[in-house]
């Protein structure tokens, strides 16, 4: 795993056909709570693996090694605050909605950023709205596939966020425990 990233590093290349998706995540009504968001980041300082998967609505073009961001909606901070890729091809599971539909589709998330929205500077639902206006920034369903342009402008506004950000991914930030809730501001 990789402790520290800062502005010389260059935006990978995508692979032919990669696709973009953005999943959604509110804390209130999500079956995955902020407590589990604080256990997985806490894992992920610790270097130990995650296993986190991801309901995805548009399913049919998704593939292992696509590239998704993660956006908190609702109340407080708003923004990105994971990205990674697929991996996995989606695959059938229970409905986390308390049984609304009998099956639903799923993806198993590789976790590269991690970020801590009480803690740390986000690349917020505003900037993203300003920048990708044909986008729902501030909720629907999860899992939505970015057009080509939609997914370019957002990765160009991810590294921009990253290398001004890059002190936070140093690994002594890595580390900056908040004593009395065991919180770590951003994994990498």
């Amino acid at each position: 795993m990789r402790t520290s990233l800062h502005y010389t590093e260059k935006k990978p290349k995508k692979r032919i056909n990669q696709r973009t998706y953005i999943l959604m995540w509110n804390p209130k009504i999500s079956s995955y709570s902020q407590t589990e968001f604080d256990c997985d980041l806490y894992r992920l300082s610790n270097e130990e693996d995650t296993k986190l998967d991801w309901s995805i609505a548009e399913w049919r073009e998704a593939r292992k090694g696509d590239n998704f961001y993660m956006v908190k909606v609702g109340k407080g901070k708003c923004g990105v605050v994971m990205s990674g890729t697929f991996k996995s091809k989606p695959h059938l599971g229970q409905d986390w909605r308390d049984g609304k539909r009998e099956k639903i589709l799923y993806v198993d998330l590789k976790i590269k950023h991690m970020i801590l929205p009480q803690r740390c500077p986000l690349l917020t639902t505003k900037k993203l709205s300003e920048a990708i206006p044909d986008f729902e920034w501030s909720g629907g369903s999860s899992g939505r596939l970015l057009s080509s342009e939609q997914a370019e402008k957002l990765d160009n506004l991810w590294y921009e966020y990253l290398d001004k950000h890059y002190y936070l991914f140093l690994p002594r930030a890595a580390k900056a425990i908040d004593k009395s809730k065991r919180r770590y501001c951003i994994i990498d």
